[in-house]
């Protein structure tokens, strides 16, 4: 993200509350720990190989309660970052998301791994909100409530709860959408489970676009359509794929991570794909599972989307050029990919030709966000000037490590 060039930690008291909420019932034990270790290492080459969507021919990891705590026990601290980050790179750029007493509503909801990061973000701002969240697996609505009560230790602001739901089609979320108006809907690495295909997906964020269009039309506030997805190729494309569509429909507006109705540069690559990444320590507990497991988190990797309905932005800093790359050092010079307007553009700054204005390029990080980019003939950094944001950020809510 734009405005963290660093690794950080979980707020300490949010740590806290998390392994009380996750552990509270067996202890932080070693036999505990490689008992969820050895469910962890069963289920997780279903989300490797097919990113955890619902076979036909056998049960779900999530309709396993021993696999469905070891998931929850490692990919929910794992997971729960990624809203935040979004809540405040959006707030920093003039967007009220979560705004005081939003509603918020999420499908496949897990162990509740949404709200934990709605509710990281919203402790620091103070806001009060009511999230309801919608999921499958009987096993996950109880874990989630159960580690929803805990995280009101945390901060009691908000109204939280969670319910079985075995509607697959978009028909049947429209359903639900109509009983519950709300300002935010969200699917958080669950929009391929609910619909593995491209046109599913588009026909169903056609539906609910569609729904919330009609809700602003009511009251006059903005809708958010949030859609959080794997780091990974295939989900990656297919979500740039569906803001194609939903774009060209005059659904919706775009407005992070892309900035405007621009084409994808990533798209024009069969073998290119889009996400985010930042460094991140995790609680302690995280690495003795994953350990036990062979796996090892040291990351936050996503692709997201975050989509208004309704509302005008005025000041909107559409012409923003995003870096959609790591920093390539190569032989005497710095490189990076930028996200333009006119598509994904290979920038560099050579060493020996480096100016006062072009030595923070040497420095940047994915996600920097620039006002002005100038290039010359060989993508040769001219003049850049960095984004200049609306409002500071709180470095107490990403803490160092």
């Amino acid at each position: 993200m734009f405005f963290l060039d660093r690794a950080f930690c979980y707020p300490e008291a949010l740590s806290k509350a998390l392994h009380d909420a996750i552990w509270k019932s067996t202890g932080y034990s070693e036999k505990e720990v490689k008992r969820r270790s050895e469910s962890l290492l069963l289920l997780w080459p279903k989300l490797a190989e097919d990113l955890g969507t619902r076979n036909e021919k056998e049960n779900h990891y999530s309709e396993k309660r021993d696999q469905a705590l070891a998931y929850a026990s490692y990919y929910l601290p794992a997971n729960a970052p990624k809203i935040p980050l979004i809540l405040e790179e959006a707030q920093l750029l003039g967007l009220d998301v979560l705004a005081e007493k939003n509603r918020w509503l999420d499908f496949g909801s897990g162990p509740g791994t949404a709200l934990w990061g709605a509710v990281w973000w919203a402790k620091a701002y103070g806001r009060n909100f009511h999230f309801q969240g919608f999921e499958q697996s009987p096993h996950f609505v109880d874990y989630a409530s159960q580690f929803a009560q805990g995280l009101r230790s945390y901060h009691s602001e908000h109204q939280a709860s969670f319910t079985n739901f075995q509607g697959k089609s978009a028909k049947s979320l429209e359903k639900v959408l109509d009983r519950n108006p709300a300002e935010i809907i969200s699917f958080m690495n669950s929009f391929h489970e609910f619909f593995p295909t491209l046109e599913g997906k588009i026909e169903a964020g056609t539906l609910i676009l569609r729904n919330l269009r009609n809700q602003f039309r009511k009251d006059g506030r903005p809708r958010w359509f949030l859609l959080v997805e794997p780091a990974s190729k295939q989900n990656s494309r297919d979500l740039a794929s569906c803001l194609r569509a939903w774009q060209d429909a005059k659904l919706a507006k775009v407005l992070l991570p892309c900035f405007s109705d621009r084409a994808c540069g990533a798209l024009s690559n069969p073998k290119d794909w889009c996400h985010e990444a930042v460094d991140c320590e995790f609680p302690e507990f995280v690495g003795a599972i994953g350990a036990g497991a062979g796996l090892r988190k040291e990351s936050v990797l996503f692709s997201y989307a975050l989509i208004s309905v309704g509302g005008e932005f005025p000041d909107w800093p559409q012409k923003t050029k995003r870096m959609v790359s790591q920093r390539l050092e190569q032989k005497g010079q710095t490189e990076a990919y930028f996200c333009c307007e006119e598509g994904k553009i290979r920038c560099r700054v050579q060493h020996s030709k480096t100016l006062p204005n072009t030595e923070a390029f040497h420095h940047f990080t994915r996600g920097t966000l620039l006002q002005t980019l100038s290039l010359g003939e060989k993508g040769d950094v001219l003049e850049m000037q960095p984004l200049q944001t609306k409002f500071n950020y709180t470095e107490t809510l990403f803490p160092k490590v």
